[in-house]
């Protein structure tokens, strides 16, 4: 992950598209083969997560592509560091 070049997209699901207005637009990932980690702990340490779901995904043949995504489950703002629980996704080939 280049941290120097970073897009990043924040967003919540919904039922169905929604139009778009100004900057703010519609997106939805896609279907598709996924991998998937769920961590516990602070956000400063998600590069061990990224690393074992990286090792994981090519000891079983796999080849990630395009972006991966970064769900957030709990709260920052409610949640001590350690506790904070983040679910990583690398789409697959």
């Amino acid at each position: 992950m280049d941290m120097e070049d970073l897009d990043i997209e924040i967003g919540f699901p919904v039922g169905k598209e929604l139009p778009g207005q100004g900057d703010i637009q519609s997106s939805a990932i896609p279907e598709g083969k996924y991998a998937i980690c769920f961590y516990t702990g602070p956000y400063s340490e998600l590069k061990t997560p990224y690393a074992a779901l990286t090792e994981w995904v090519t000891q079983k043949g796999h080849t990630p592509k395009g972006i991966s995504y970064e769900f957030y489950l709990n709260d920052p703002g409610e949640t001590p560091p350690e506790d904070l629980q983040t679910k990583i996704v690398f789409p697959l080939l």
